[in-house]
């Protein structure tokens, strides 16, 4: 079936379904007269009744029927799926208004329709459809240039990447959306507002408190002037920065000023965040009941939606479980391992596009045996099941702990090792020729000099680049003896031949890597066979010794920082 004949078909089923739907509606007496302007006012000014609402909609549907209007048709159905109570309903009547627009070359649609359909997703975390209908949504905004729209679902897709943790390129798509808002004539402070405040509660994420301060004062002063609805989202972000600023009693009032207007929102996201960091505060103050009850109503959120899986969800129940092990309360530690494992499970069956916003992975195989041991042996030795359980969550923390530390570890020696890089000259020298131990060579001057002058040359025709150089065949090239170049190698590199050969290549392809953008799509094994290596294996030993981190790590924190693809 072709791409013409499959839409004519998808538009004459959606056409049949929702025609069925409204079939039975008449256009009331007091509406035939009225034009499409006025029923979409009138619609906007009672969105929120939704019995007035389905009657200005209804009626400009069947206006838009009677005119063979497939533009005002497909408008109609987009609005009216906001007010289905059933999922399934709300699709048809998108996708119906998507089938019937989509060969009209519209500016508006069926680009909000899609665009539409992609908050529907969103809104139940079916994030890849989400993300294929924002993107579906981007393109016919783009060919039909709407430039509102294109922004509207630029900001939606860098939402997208937040919530699974891409922080550095939704900050990018962030910053698009805020030079957008600035540039127009009149500005729609909404629109400025939510990109201010995505721009720095994404900076908070990232720690970066400076630059989340900023942007959330900013924000702050705007939305209180103007009595915006994102004003108690930038006081929540402000008290999360004071928290991690160390000043708990001002986060802790700062916070607890936005929770009324968090609890009325339907995205429970940023109460969990409030209810987090009002825990962590209070366990800063050492008032840990106080914190306890704010991590349970974390637990509350999460029971009641399962959803808005997150870190701190996360954190809150392995907190809960430590509280209550050092309290010897067994049924309630048992209540929140049962709770974590669901955490996790969901995490890992029906969220798992979401698996990289937690940073480690977290093998429960002997939780989930201790907790069948602590359900089914109740009458048995306590103590003893206590210690098991004790014992696992202190492995489980050291091992977070521990690739914790290592990632801050490589993540340092990385930025090191750029900026060394950078600095150095473009020649890759290595020797040191003011070298003590090199003028103490028993060796005739002239011959070091001579060897020394081989070796620069070596190096800046980057003979190190062919494989197989190896003592003896190096002292070959040199017409030398392998004692007399291993000697000047040593006193004036300290380092073996092969050490200074390895950190010849390894200085090469450091800076490759970085110039290059094509090199550093190559596999390590072809990079390895690139810069003079017979195997992947000794050039990751080989990088590893040298720079103190995986070349696999340095290439994907290459991609990752300067958005290489």
């Amino acid at each position: 079936m072709n791409t013409k004949t499959y839409t004519l078909v998808l538009t004459i089923l959606c056409t049949i379904f929702v025609f069925s739907q409204e079939s039975s509606f008449k256009i009331p007496d007091s509406l035939k007269d009225k034009g499409y302007d006025y029923l979409d006012k009138a619609h906007k000014k009672v969105i929120g009744d939704t019995t007035k609402s389905l009657l200005y909609l209804k009626t400009y549907l069947e206006k838009g029927k009677t005119d063979e209007d497939k533009i005002k048709m497909a408008k109609a159905y987009s609005y009216l799926s906001y007010y289905q109570e059933e999922d399934n309903r709300k699709l048809k009547y998108l996708d119906s208004s998507i089938a019937i627009s989509k060969n009209e070359n519209n500016k508006s649609f069926p680009a909000l329709a899609y665009s539409f359909k992609g908050s529907f997703y969103y809104e139940r975390w079916n994030y890849e459809k989400a993300l294929n209908n924002y993107l579906q949504a981007s393109k016919f905004a783009k060919d039909n240039n709407n430039e509102k729209l294109t922004f509207t679902t630029t900001h939606n897709i860098a939402l997208l990447k937040y919530k699974i943790g891409k922080y550095d390129a939704a900050l990018q798509m962030f910053k698009k959306g805020l030079v957008h808002e600035k540039q127009k004539r009149i500005m729609d402070t909404t629109g400025y507002l939510r990109s201010v405040f995505s721009i720095a509660y994404t900076y908070g994420k990232k720690k970066q408190l400076d630059s989340s301060l900023y942007y959330g004062r900013k924000g702050l002063l705007l939305a209180q002037r103007k009595e915006s609805i994102l004003y108690y989202k930038f006081i929540l972000n402000e008290g999360i920065n004071l928290y991690c600023k160390e000043d708990y009693v001002n986060a802790i009032n700062s916070i607890t000023r936005s929770l009324a207007f968090l609890k009325k929102l339907e995205d429970k996201s940023f109460l969990v965040d409030a209810y987090f960091y009002l825990g962590k505060s209070n366990e800063k103050l050492k008032k840990k009941d106080k914190a306890s009850g704010y991590y349970k109503k974390i637990d509350s959120v999460f029971q009641s939606t399962k959803k808005y899986i997150s870190n701190e969800v996360r954190g809150s129940y392995e907190w809960l479980i430590n509280y209550y092990k050092k309290r010897k309360d067994m049924e309630n530690q048992l209540l929140y391992v049962e709770r974590l494992l669901e955490f996790d499970s969901i995490l890992n069956t029906d969220y798992k596009i979401l698996t990289d916003i937690i940073a480690e992975k977290y093998d429960n195989k002997e939780l989930i045996a201790e907790k069948e041991r602590l359900s089914n042996s109740k009458n048995d030795d306590y103590l003893g099941i206590i210690k098991i359980l004790i014992a696992i969550v202190f492995i489980i923390s050291g091992l977070f702990y521990y690739q914790y530390r290592k990632r801050k570890i490589y993540q340092k020696r990385f930025g090191i090792l750029v900026r060394q890089e950078n600095k150095k000259p473009k020649e890759p020298m290595l020797m040191d020729l003011n070298s003590k131990s090199g003028k103490d060579l028993e060796i005739a001057d002239e011959l070091v000099d001579e060897v020394l002058s081989k070796l620069k040359r070596f190096e800046e025709n980057l003979g190190f680049l062919s494989p197989n150089i190896y003592r003896r065949n190096l002292a070959e090239r040199f017409k030398t003896n392998e004692k007399y170049i291993s000697d000047i190698v040593n006193a004036y590199m300290k380092k073996s031949i092969t050490r200074y050969i390895n950190d010849l290549r390894i200085n090469h392809a450091i800076r490759r890597l970085q110039d290059d953008r094509r090199f550093v799509q190559y596999s390590i094994e072809a990079i390895a066979e690139e810069i003079g290596f017979n195997n992947e294996g000794t050039f990751r030993a080989a990088f590893k010794e040298k720079t103190g981190i995986t070349p696999s790590y340095f290439i994907n924190k290459l991609k990752r920082d300067y958005n290489i693809v």
